[in-house]
């Protein structure tokens, strides 16, 4: 009798706990959005945007909130590719994108290509999603980047 109790107990207790408390998984949504990234070398390698690679941390602003941003650039003039995470106050969100580029005379350039978002942590777990961009390269200074897409989570 004290055994059909104590499961009844538990039984109760769980009906009593909501599903978000025990880690209910959330239907997954897909959301349009949109961000500025302004991103700085911390490091290279080779000649970029030429040749070789980068390192890169920055900050970002849009619809999903304002965060950090560190990446990895890979160049082979005039395309480039790049891994980066984005740090959000509630999770992370990885992806990758591919572009190609042009550099001016004075030094400042400018490229354009799309991407794909690769997964998460926290409210971004399991995330997915596509993205275009534009960036805008200053002989000196920050480059930013103009990102609209979608993503699911």
């Amino acid at each position: 009798m004290k055994r059909r109790m104590g499961i009844f107990a538990v039984l109760l207790l769980l009906a009593a706990v909501p599903p978000v408390a025990m880690g209910a998984v959330h239907k997954a949504k897909t959301r349009s959005v949109s961000a500025t990234l302004q991103v700085v070398n911390l490091s290279s390698q080779g000649n970029p945007p030429l040749s070789g690679s980068t390192v890169n941390v920055g900050t970002g602003k849009g619809t999903l909130g304002s965060g950090a941003v560190v990446g990895t650039a890979t160049y082979n003039a005039p395309n480039f590719a790049s891994k980066f995470t984005l740090f959000l106050a509630t999770g992370t969100i990885k992806g990758s994108f591919t572009g190609t580029g042009s550099v001016n005379q004075d030094g400042s350039g400018s490229g354009s290509g799309s991407g794909k978002v690769l997964g998460g942590t926290g409210t971004y777990k399991g995330a997915s999603g596509k993205f275009t961009f534009t960036a805008a390269v200053p002989a000196s200074g920050p480059s930013t980047f103009q990102i609209k897409g979608k993503i699911k989570y």
